[in-house]
């Protein structure tokens, strides 16, 4: 089956449950492999999501399809390395935490936009975008921001697939649940959240807190009250993780989309 307008498609792999569901049903719905199926890698995504990249990409190329493309932000001069040792150096919380989004462009959109620019030029093409049933307002806040040789396709929204029928297809399809795509350091991520990030990546929680305590030193040594005191945002993380309950630690996070959304866990 050709994509809309018979063109060339580019599948923008996020790492979570949509997108490994979009996979599996244009595959199942027997559309021709896109051109790319990319991912862009912040250096700082979960571990649970790389090793579901490797699950779907031996998918991909079982049914036919292209290996999923991992690309990253490389260039110093651009911010280039990873997210967490950029803000590190830094000393400041990912942009997202101040209201801003710079950390998605930086290191999710530009690489990506590179990448397809190298491969298929300005050349009119399909981008597919895994924005589900449950997200339509998200999908036409879009409209109107793509390039002009880029045609935007939601195809769960076209198929009217929400967030459970993502979760069915995977499971009818033998594939284990892709569980949050998400950076560790992420100030959009919810307090139970963090709490489970503890539990399960100590590593990680002691990184994010390591960035925490950087960001704090530089905003006293800048006079900055800027009320922004941990990762999430009026409250530190390493806070909320050393309380038996989540009571005070109020969730910010659900008006500021990020833009990296890709399925709950």
């Amino acid at each position: 089956m050709k994509y809309p307008n018979d063109l060339p498609a580019v599948l923008t792999y996020g790492g979570g449950t949509n997108s490994s569901a979009i996979l599996v049903e244009l595959i199942k719905r027997g559309y021709e492999p896109p051109e790319l199926i990319i991912f862009a890698d912040t250096g700082a995504e979960m571990p649970h999501t790389y090793a579901h990249i490797k699950i779907m990409t031996e998918y991909a190329v079982k049914h036919g399809y292209p290996a999923i493309r991992i690309v990253r932000n490389e260039q110093p001069s651009k911010n280039g390395g990873n997210i967490y040792d950029h803000c590190l150096d830094k000393r400041m919380l990912p942009g997202i935490a101040y209201g801003h989004k710079n950390c998605s462009v930086q290191f999710k959109i530009e690489p990506v936009q590179k990448h397809v620019l190298s491969v298929i030029g300005k050349n009119n093409h399909v981008r597919i975008i895994g924005y589900d049933f449950d997200e339509i307002k998200r999908a036409e806040n879009t409209k109107g921001k793509q390039y002009d040789y880029e045609h935007q396709w939601f195809p769960l929204i076209e198929w009217e697939m929400g967030r459970d029928e993502c979760v069915k297809s995977l499971i009818d399809a033998g594939l284990p649940l892709a569980g949050k795509s998400s950076c560790f350091i992420c100030p959009n991520m919810r307090p139970h959240e963090i709490k489970k990030m503890a539990a399960e990546y100590p590593n990680l929680m002691a990184k994010a807190i390591d960035l925490e305590y950087a960001a704090a030193e530089r905003r006293f040594e800048d006079g900055k009250q800027s009320g922004i005191y941990g990762l999430g945002r009026t409250w530190r993380w390493e806070d909320l993780i050393a309380t038996d309950d989540m009571f005070g630690f109020t969730d910010l996070n659900c008006s500021t989309p990020c833009g990296c959304y890709d399925g709950d866990d």
